[in-house]
């Protein structure tokens, strides 16, 4: 008698879990379906605001300039304002009479309170009244071009919502006060041309 017991308790035991699994699976199929469309929804709406960006900041990018027509003095560039981003700094050495040493500098002190001591080999030997950073230093042979990009993305790679890298982030991005920029060459020559994000 036992056995039959343990039998019927065993079908009974069985039948119990296969209507409880039932309506998990039932509960799980609703949950599962809305987590979808709250995801459809989520994905849609970081489509749209990534969209919104984009445009915003492509309709506040500033392009300029530096026109150079001196050797071993410092030249200030140009001012990221708080808020502002940096794309990109470039220079261009066209000069047929021989090879630009150049050296790249950013501070947070504005230029009248620095004085620069700069080395006939065109490099910042020496700043009083503030700190200045150096960014970048080289040579630039005849129509030999330099620019920041593999510095200022380097620094940070920060992916998107949508899985892309974000072309406008960097070291210098929604700066959180003044920055100013400081150039020096050791040759007449060099055309510089800067690309930033105005603040919105």
């Amino acid at each position: 008698m036992p056995l039959i017991s343990d039998k019927d308790r065993y079908n009974k035991l069985s039948k119990d879990r296969g209507a409880l699994k039932h309506s998990v699976d039932s509960s799980t199929k609703t949950t599962n379906h809305t987590l979808r469309e709250s995801e459809k929804i989520v994905t849609a709406e970081r489509k749209e605001n990534f969209a919104k960006e984009q445009q915003s900041i492509s309709s506040n990018i500033e392009l300029g300039y530096h026109k150079d027509g001196t050797s071993n003095e410092v030249v200030y560039l140009f001012t990221l304002e708080k808020g502002e981003s940096l794309i990109n700094v470039m220079l261009c050495h066209y000069s047929t009479a021989g090879t630009n040493i150049y050296d790249l500098h950013w501070s947070y002190v504005a230029p009248e309170d620095l004085t620069f001591t700069v080395g006939a080999d065109g490099r910042i030997t020496a700043v009083s009244g503030g700190d200045t950073i150096r960014i970048i230093a080289g040579t630039l042979s005849s129509t030999e071009t330099a620019n920041l990009t593999g510095i200022l993305g380097s620094v940070t790679n920060e992916k998107t919502d949508l899985g892309g890298n974000d072309p406008f982030m960097s070291v210098f991005r929604n700066v959180e006060r003044r920055v100013y920029f400081y150039y020096v060459p050791s040759r007449a020559g060099t055309d510089v041309t800067y690309a930033k994000i105005k603040a919105s």
